[in-house]
């Protein structure tokens, strides 16, 4: 018997007889909507940029989804952003973590915004840096891109992101991997947080 089994480009197949041919042929039909049990709608997630190809994406058992990342846990220096997503080999609805630095924190960020500019979209560090993460700093050095700042009421936030594995170094000589993440673009506006006037609390 003839059977084409489902894939990514056809997940659906299905016979149908052609009027005037002999032999019946196969079409695909789009792939169902289906109710998520992190949402309502599929097109509520968005799938993340990864470094390099994912081989988890093409599991065929699995219906990979994931929220998009929440906002970093602190305006400037090292902080923790989340989501839920399923992408592991068992399948299960997980929260997962990374770490996120929007911007360093320092007066630079006021010469950012000088000669004029009331809004800097981005930045980046004149030197290579190494990131710190509790008492452990990055084996290597980075040359990243921040979020800038605005004097005129509105807040830079990242736009666009992509998660990599850095390795840390430890005191006690232990090395430990966690995942980052490092800004692509930003964007800036003014459904800023109450606590995102980086400006005032760098004065106080």
């Amino acid at each position: 018997m003839n059977i084409r089994l489902s894939s990514p480009d056809c997940p659906s197949p299905r016979r149908i007889k052609v009027p005037g041919k002999c032999c019946d042929e196969w079409v695909c039909d789009p792939a169902p909507r289906h109710q998520s049990f992190l949402g309502p709608a599929l097109a509520a997630y968005r799938e993340e940029e990864t470094y390099g190809f994912d081989p988890a994406l093409t599991r065929a058992n699995c219906l990979l989804q994931a929220t998009e990342w929440s906002a970093c846990s602190k305006t400037c220096g090292m902080g923790v952003s989340t989501r839920v997503t399923n992408d592991n080999h068992e399948c299960r609805l997980e929260k997962q973590s990374r770490l996120c630095m929007v911007r360093p924190c320092g007066s630079h960020l006021e010469q950012s915004a000088k000669n004029g500019k009331k809004c800097v979209r981005s930045l980046q560090v004149p030197k290579p840096m190494k990131f710190e993460y509790s008492t452990c700093t990055s084996v290597r050095s980075y040359r990243p891109t921040f979020c800038g700042a605005c004097t005129d009421g509105r807040c830079c936030a990242p736009h666009k992101t992509i998660t990599l594995p850095v390795e840390f170094k430890c005191p006690s000589g232990q090395v430990t991997t966690q995942q980052m993440m490092f800004v692509k673009t930003c964007s800036c506006h003014r459904n800023c947080p109450g606590e995102n006037d980086v400006f005032q609390r760098h004065r106080a």
